[in-house]
């Protein structure tokens, strides 16, 4: 934490704190040896998941149900922005800013899946049901261990939909599936964040700042009730 505190206050310029200095984080506990699977819009392969060493293992899209391949996605799209920062704000490892801005699990390998149409930018409940069956099939090969959804279906969630079986699935065979929950601050929460098994997560705004009495809500979505209250945790979602 000290050598965090000196790189980001080193002067009287306003820094943004690292996401490990900000929740504390242990530095012994980067992912090393783990998988995480990024269901999300697109993805770009952003240098601090591909340097010094490519943790991509594999990329892939699933908006054609007759396709699901890897292609070219050097190229970026308007889509590419969302997957690419949920990823590196994960698993980056600062390599553009000499590992003061690096993810919590820096070291973690990484498995990128699109759920966007790459036209029309649209993500609807197939794709990400796709997505998520694609990670089932794929767990063994890429020993897969945490997959995380930063995305909402478009259907308002009810008992047994599709989308939050498949969720409840992949927590079944052993991985730790993470969903947003939304930001509209609206109680109703979308699958997949509506899944009963999957861990929800809310936002926090710190206001950037490591002094608690300044932190406030981010504007999450909920769902309350005594059998499935959620977020369960909730996280930095600003700065």
């Amino acid at each position: 934490l000290h050598e965090y505190t000196e790189l980001v206050y080193d002067d009287d310029r306003a820094h943004i704190i690292p996401t490990p200095l900000r929740v504390h984080a242990n530095p012994r506990y980067t992912g090393k040896g783990v998988t995480i699977a990024f269901i999300d819009s697109g993805f770009f392969p952003h240098p601090d998941l591909i340097e010094p060493n490519n943790r991509i293992l594999r990329y892939v899209d699933v908006t054609d149900a007759d396709a699901m391949v890897s292609y070219d996605y050097t190229r970026p799209t308007v889509s590419s922005w969302h997957g690419m920062m949920t990823s590196v704000a994960a698993c980056g490892n600062g390599h553009l800013s000499n590992g003061v801005y690096r993810g919590i699990a820096s070291s973690a390998n990484v498995v990128l899946v699109r759920v966007s149409d790459p036209l029309t930018g649209r993500i609807d409940d197939d794709a990400i049901y796709r997505g998520l069956a694609w990670v089932i099939a794929n767990q063994a090969r890429y020993d897969i261990r945490v997959v995380n959804l930063s995305v909402g279906g478009d259907i308002d969630p009810y008992r047994g939909n599709p989308v939050d079986v498949k969720a409840n699935e992949a927590v079944q065979r052993g991985m730790v599936v993470v969903a947003a929950s939304g930001n509209q601050a609206v109680r109703q929460l979308r699958p997949p964040a509506s899944a009963s098994q999957v861990i929800t997560v809310g936002g926090l705004d710190d206001q950037n700042s490591l002094v608690r009495s300044q932190h406030r809500m981010y504007w999450s979505n909920f769902q309350g009730g005594e059998r499935h209250p959620k977020p369960e945790v909730i996280a930095p979602s600003i700065w």
